[in-house]
């Protein structure tokens, strides 16, 4: 539901919504991005663009689950949300 309010404010309000919006995604890339880097070893640009990938990932998933028709098991989800995920932090060497 915080999406949908966040996406229908930002077609009203472009200007006023895309700032905080933008600071939300960087500071949460960042933290994302940090471990990333720390733990997989990944530079920092790599890791900053693969954290906001994973971010889009989930909020396009999210918006296209609503869509009539698209509905999936949710134990589906969440197995193939955790492969991304485990993939995307697991430490080099235990994949």
């Amino acid at each position: 539901m915080t999406l949908e309010i966040l996406q229908q404010a930002h077609a009203v309000e472009r200007d006023e919504i895309s700032e905080t919006w933008s600071f939300a995604l960087l500071d949460t890339a960042s933290v994302l991005a940090h471990y990333m880097e720390t733990v997989r070893g990944i530079d920092a640009e790599t890791a900053r663009l693969r954290a906001i990938m994973l971010i889009a990932l989930l909020d396009r998933f999210w918006f296209f689950q609503r869509l009539p028709g698209v509905e999936t098991e949710p134990e589906t989800t969440l197995d193939a949300l955790t492969d991304f995920w485990w993939t995307a932090f697991s430490p080099r060497g235990c994949l």
